[in-house]
Formats: C-alpha cells, sequence, structure tokens
C-alpha cells in the first residue's frame, strides 16, 4: 500500500530535478488527493482550471507508485503524450518500474497501468460487458465533455443499408416499408442545408416513424432495430436526422436527453477519479455537474 506522503516525496524529488519552466504549482496537491482516492477505494471529482497536459504528471505518479492496476482513460492523442513523453521520465526520474499497457481491456491479473480510449471503456461499461474487471481503479481524464461522449455512445443511427435489411427480414411488410421510407427520406431532403447537416425531427417526420413502428414485428429483428423498437416509445428521447455531404444519404438518429440515469450504475462498479479543467465547481459546487453524470 502507498501512502499519500510517499507520493508526496517521490514526486516532490522528480520535480526539484527537474529543469526548465516553473513546474505546475498543484502537483503535490493532486499527487496526494488521486493517491487518496486510490488508498481508500473511494471516488473523487476534481478540477484543475487547466488543460491536461499541465497537471497529467500528477496523477501519473500517484498511478504509477500504486502496486495494483490502475485504469487511465484518456483519448488516444493524449495516450501517445502520456506513453511517449510523461510515463517514461517519470519511471525514469522516479526509479521504480511498472507494466504499462494500451488496449480496450484489460486482463485479470493485469497489475500495471492500463491506458484506453472513453469509447473502448464506456462502451464496455454501458453495455454489461467485461473486458474491464469490477473494482479496478480507474481515472478518467479529461471527465468535461463527459455527457456528450455518454450520449454519442448511446446515440442509435439507422443508415440506408439498416433500410435494406429491414426489407430482407420482412419481405411481408416489404411495399409498406418503401413507401414509408421514400416519404420520410424525401421530407429531410426538402430541408434546407445548414453547416452540421443535421435537423431535428419535425412533427410529420415523427408521425412517419411512429408508423414504422407500428409495422415491426415482434421477434428479433436485424442491426440496430431491436434497439429501435425498445427506444423509440421511451419519453426523453432525442430525434434528428443527418445527411452525408457528399453522397446526400438520410440517416436517422436518437439519443436520449438525459444520461445520469445509464451512468450511475456504471459509476457503482469501481473506484473513479474524474478530472477536468472547467467542471463548474466555483459556481455551483459542481452540482449540476454531478447531477448531468448521476454521481
Amino acid at each position: 500500500m502507498v501512502t499519500e506522503a510517499e507520493v508526496h516525496q517521490s514526486l516532490l524529488a522528480f520535480l526539484r530535478l527537474q529543469t526548465g519552466p516553473t513546474p505546475w504549482q498543484h502537483h503535490l496537491t493532486l499527487a496526494r488527493l488521486v493517491t487518496r482516492a486510490l488508498r481508500l477505494g473511494r471516488s473523487a471529482l476534481i478540477q484543475t482550471a487547466t488543460r491536461p497536459a499541465t497537471y497529467c504528471l500528477s496523477y501519473l505518479a500517484a498511478c504509477l507508485l500504486w502496486p495494483e492496476a490502475v485504469v487511465i482513460v484518456t483519448p488516444l492523442q493524449h495516450q501517445e503524450h502520456l506513453l511517449s513523453v510523461e510515463i517514461p521520465r517519470l519511471l525514469q526520474g522516479l526509479g521504480i518500474r511498472k507494466e504499462v499497457a494500451q488496449g480496450d481491456r484489460l486482463s485479470p491479473h493485469f497489475r500495471g497501468l492500463l491506458l484506453t480510449t472513453p469509447q473502448a471503456w464506456l462502451g464496455d461499461r454501458l453495455t454489461q460487458g467485461h473486458h474491464f474487471p469490477p473494482h479496478i481503479p480507474t481515472l478518467i481524464d479529461p471527465a468535461d465533455d463527459w455527457a456528450k461522449l455518454t450520449r454519442d455512445q448511446l446515440t442509435l443511427t439507422l443508415t440506408p443499408s439498416d433500410w435494406d435489411q429491414l426489407l430482407i427480414h420482412i419481405p411481408a411488410q416489404g411495399e409498406a416499408l418503401h413507401s414509408l421510407y421514400q416519404h420520410l427520406t424525401t421530407s429531410i431532403r426538402r430541408r434546407p442545408p445548414n453547416p452540421y447537416h443535421s435537423h431535428p425531427l419535425n412533427s410529420h417526420e415523427r408521425e412517419l416513424l411512429g408508423q414504422l413502428y407500428d409495422l415491426l414485428p415482434t421477434p428479433a429483428l436485424p442491426g440496430p432495430w431491436g434497439d429501435f423498437q425498445h427506444r423509440w416509445p421511451q419519453t426523453g428521447q432525442l430525434h434528428w436526422s443527418s445527411r452525408d455531404p457528399e453522397s446526400h444519404a438520410v440517416m436517422l438518429h436518437t439519443a436520449p436527453m438525459e444520461v445520469s440515469e445509464a451512468l450511475r450504475p456504471v459509476w457503482a462498479q469501481q473506484p473513479i477519479v474524474l478530472i477536468g479543467g472547467f467542471l463548474g465547481l466555483e459556481t455551483d459546487g459542481g452540482d449540476r455537474f454531478r447531477q448531468q453524470l448521476g454521481l
């Protein structure tokens, strides 16, 4: 077991040997907070008021000195910076050895530091997968846009090829489905273009999708249609269309307005440290951020 004092002293000695610009003044504080969360197995929410590249040294020191497995969830471009710059110099400067890996899953016997993407970790957690064993301390950086990332992960998209699969799957409804699809895409293509290449569905288009829902049979449906059948009647869903700017193919999307309910069981599976530059902690005590994420 590593204590906050031990991490503090090790990181302090490392920082004293560094040359160049003055280190971020809160490195030792952040390292102690992360170590405390690891030692107690309790979650923490930390605002830094700066960019990840400024403060990542702090939590990396805590994670590398921790004797057990730790997962860091961070975008791929940030992983490359950590792997090529920050982690090698910390391992050398702290005089320690710890296995470091990248991937979309964690072996039950791995005791090192695993870097994974938000999409891989969140996708596994939201679908009750088994790529990441429970109870492994997990650090998310940055957490600022986590609500959007979750909504993106939960977004269901219907493409033209999905409609083709549906026509093959239920040929008895082929004529009705084809007519409905033509009416729907014609209505969407009449919308004026905008920089986002997307529009909220209007009442007529939602009515057409309601008719589609009534046409779908109850047995298992191909591709995303089973999820569509489950989600469409639920309240609190966003519905919109998008068009490929080159092919003009029409796609339909649905996603929950709020992600807190989906995330609550995720947080219960392991200790979580969420770190972000601007989480609103100074103005509202972080209440809005916590409510958004179901913390």
